[in-house]
């Protein structure tokens, strides 16, 4: 083999591996669909207390939200109001990440703390992890929220894990947030969210690919 010819065959050969890997290591593009519609996610999911209805998002919010499929309902139960929203991203999509740090202080709530807390769900090996807001609303009062990320079979509440986490290939991720008033202690308010959130998780999981 002449050195011309053994210098075309090893740049032909390392422009095929490199081909190779990226096409190995390129996130999947294609999107993934849902396995049951959000619209038929059960309105008793969050326990038989609750009494829940669908309210859609604001045109202009849905399309700053770019999800493929979201999923609002206010549920009320003896005097306590919860806003549950989940909004559904069928590929990767850095566009569409949003979380509670970002929208609320847009709607003039104000942050006084956060936390990192524990959900304990059903039928979960790995511990889900939920950022705990607490916030001033613009009238004065408090508004308390849990919110994560649901992805690779986990819940993780940090933009930045899920970015790095992109990195290593994200098929499809949710944005899974509960919201509302305060109970008489952050004791009581914990563990109502809590308690909420450990009926509603093991049902919403079944509308996702595994």
């Amino acid at each position: 083999m002449s050195r011309l010819a053994a210098l075309a065959f090893i740049l032909w050969a390392a422009y095929g591996l490199r081909a190779l890997l990226l096409k190995e290591h390129l996130p999947d593009t294609n999107p993934v669909p849902l396995r049951i519609p959000l619209s038929e996610f059960p309105r008793e999911a969050l326990g038989s207390d609750w009494t829940g209805w669908d309210v859609p998002l604001d045109e202009n919010v849905e399309k700053r939200a770019r999800v493929s499929a979201y999923l609002q309902r206010e549920y009320k139960s003896r005097g306590s109001t919860l806003w549950f929203y989940v909004g559904y991203v069928a590929k990767w999509s850095p566009g569409s990440i949003h979380h509670p740090s970002i929208c609320f202080p847009g709607s003039g709530f104000e942050l006084e703390d956060t936390a990192t807390v524990v959900v304990a769900v059903p039928g979960m090996q790995e511990e889900a992890l939920f950022t705990e807001y607490l916030w001033r609303t613009p009238q004065g009062g408090g508004t308390y929220t849990l919110s994560s990320f649901y992805y690779n079979g986990k819940f993780q509440p940090e933009e930045w894990r899920l970015r790095m986490d992109s990195l290593s290939g994200i098929r499809y991720f949710a944005i899974v947030t509960l919201s509302g008033s305060l109970a008489s202690s952050m004791e009581e308010t914990r563990e109502l969210y809590q308690g909420a959130l450990q009926q509603a998780l093991p049902v919403l999981l079944r509308h996702f690919e595994t």
